[in-house]
């Protein structure tokens, strides 16, 4: 975490990017498509976009999504409590999330 002074406004800004550059770098997601809302009106997750076969099971066993989400967690109570929404929602799917999630 960094803590920026600007005394010209007597203000502290606090500031996770190196952290989230470290998340995204350890989790290989420098390729992601960037947005500017976490959660579109359009976009909704539910149980039933979940694994259903024994592939797709397997296959999400190696997918860190409860790390990922803890990663998150942690910006979220720091800096940013503006994601609390999104972060409660991705929370939901931790024991049974898909590609989708």
């Amino acid at each position: 975490m960094e803590i920026y002074k600007d005394r010209s406004v007597d203000k502290l800004y606090l500031s996770l990017k190196k952290y989230l550059n470290k998340v995204v770098e350890c989790f290989g997601m420098q390729n992601c498509k960037l947005i500017s809302t976490p959660l579109t009106s359009h976009f909704k997750l539910s149980s039933t976009l979940s694994q259903k076969t024994k592939e797709e099971k397997k296959h999400m066993l190696g997918v860190p999504y409860a790390s990922i989400v803890k990663s998150i967690v942690c910006v979220m109570v720091c800096t940013h409590l503006d994601i609390s929404h999104i972060v409660s929602v991705v929370n939901r799917f931790l024991r049974n999330h898909s590609k989708v999630h």
